[in-house]
């Protein structure tokens, strides 16, 4: 991997593009952000870029760095929305003051702008992340952003498995949470006014609540671990790939045959 060194300064030579640069570029390409966010193909968009980086001489990023950089340029996109949201801002070179602001917020604001405005709902992308429509439910912008958070957590903990077991039950997608409260408390407001006394019904509805917490939760852990298996599987793939290539494009610039080459590592 490349180590710990910055996005910014892990070119093979000076001017030459960093793991960011790449990154980027791979991102303004037609489709590729509607692609990373869709699940079914996020893991071949991350690996795309991989394959990007190899291609550059730069040692790749691990797929759950790829992932955390996305998010971090999500939000930094995010934020100066946001903020021309919130100033009646609708162009963000609208005066030079305005302009300063949101680069500060988004360094990259000229390049991710035509691309994740389209990606993220156009109409809701300038609200915050947690927004609510007039019925309490998501909107698709928040969807949108927490599916990302979501697989990104997910990601990490396939490098820290601890963290992972200390954490899971706190970050765990709420959707099945809330349908089981909301079951909990519809069962009980059903039940017969004979059946529970005004005074013990608060008592009732707490301990229902809390069982069907546990049973949530409890299940969404188990749905959690098996992914994080299959992604690990995934991973390990991608680090194979991405080795064999690097080895490749090494022995190849000592000066060895290409026929010894696909010999001794064959494609």
């Amino acid at each position: 991997m490349a180590g710990g060194l910055r996005w910014t300064d892990d070119g093979v030579e000076p001017g030459s593009p960093s793991s960011l640069d790449v990154l980027l570029r791979w991102l303004v390409m037609p489709g590729n952000f509607a692609r990373y966010q869709r699940p079914s193909t996020r893991d071949q968009s991350i690996f795309e870029v991989r394959t990007m980086l190899v291609k550059e001489g730069i040692q790749p990023r691990s797929p759950c760095a790829i992932q955390m950089k996305m998010w971090a340029l999500m939000k930094q996109f995010h934020d100066a929305e946001q903020w021309l949201k919130e100033h009646g801002l609708h162009d963000f070179a609208a005066n030079a003051a305005a302009k300063r602001q949101v680069l500060r917020l988004c360094p990259h604001y000229p390049k991710l702008g035509p691309v994740m405005r389209r990606v993220l709902s156009p109409s809701a992308v300038a609200q915050t992340f947690n927004d609510k429509s007039d019925d309490g439910s998501e909107t698709e912008s928040e969807s949108a952003f927490d599916a990302v958070y979501q697989d990104t957590t997910s990601s990490l903990h396939c490098e820290r498995e601890v963290l992972f077991r200390n954490s899971v039950p706190s970050q765990l997608p709420q959707d099945a949470l809330r349908r089981a409260v909301k079951q909990a408390r519809h069962e009980s407001s059903k039940r017969p006014a004979e059946d529970t006394q005004v005074e013990e019904e608060p008592s009732f509805c707490k301990a229902e609540v809390r069982e069907a917490e546990r049973v949530a939760l409890r299940n969404e852990e188990q749905e959690e671990r098996r992914k994080l298996f299959q992604y690990e599987l995934q991973v390990k793939h991608d680090e194979a790939v991405c080795v064999r290539a690097l080895k490749r494009q090494k022995m190849l610039r000592a000066g060895i045959a290409r026929e010894e080459v696909d010999r001794l590592l064959p494609q």
